[in-house]
């Protein structure tokens, strides 16, 4: 049986109602810890469905995350970074497991934080603790822009126009660079700002629901 993975139960109860065992992920937030504990606690929770996927009665060959906003940016992590030492936070447990994921979905996520067209303030980044321009190596680690590779699982797009806070030009840059790795990839702009999983939840939700039937070969 597939899994899906997200920080909040509720935002998978639409695929919880199409057969899907979902499960929710908490991490540590920016104000809680700086970056890379963020990506280490998602990674020890793919790791710890692994062990336990008997008694949980899922497939570990089949595993997708999705995530809006900043649990969008974790997802396209997740998915892109495998077998990166500093990103996999084997002390979290679990180490003899594998923490990568076979599909990922990211709504208004976080593609490249290095971007030269988004502007991000004079102060420091939250989730590095300092400006994003004083830590570039820190912000290419951070971003799944910079580890795409012909391994990457199949990704999904979603992202308002108009977004304010996370320009859509991020997903478009991600889609962009996954096409020229000829990795499975889709993109879907739609009208909206960053809130597009509330002002456009039923479209988020469909276009999620067919990435995720197609990219785990989901049969109810």
């Amino acid at each position: 049986m597939e899994t899906l993975v997200g920080k909040y139960a509720v935002d998978n109860q639409f695929l919880a109602g199409q057969g899907y065992v979902t499960v929710s992920i908490d991490y540590r937030l920016a104000g809680e810890a700086l970056f890379p504990a963020q990506i280490h606690d998602v990674k020890t929770s793919v790791r710890w469905l692994r062990a336990h996927a008997t008694e949980l009665m899922i497939d570990p060959s089949r595993i997708g995350v999705w995530g809006i906003s900043a649990g969008g940016h974790l997802a396209g992590l997740v998915g892109t970074s495998s077998g990166i030492r500093e990103l996999e936070g084997e002390d979290g447990g679990w180490a003899d497991q594998d923490s990568s994921v076979q599909a990922v979905a990211s709504v208004c996520g976080p593609m490249l934080f290095n971007e030269l067209s988004w502007i991000h303030g004079e102060g420091p980044f939250p989730l590095f603790g300092e400006r994003i321009k004083d830590v570039p190596e820190t912000a290419a680690l951070a971003s799944p822009f910079t580890h795409v590779s012909p391994y990457t699982p199949p990704f999904a797009f979603v992202h308002g126009k108009q977004d304010a806070v996370v320009p859509v030009v991020q997903s478009r840059l991600m889609h962009e660079r996954l096409l020229e790795a000829e990795r499975p990839t889709e993109l879907h702009m739609i009208e909206g700002g960053h809130e597009i999983n509330m002002t456009h939840q039923v479209e988020m939700q469909r276009y999620l629901s067919a990435f995720f039937s197609r990219a785990l070969k989901h049969t109810v």
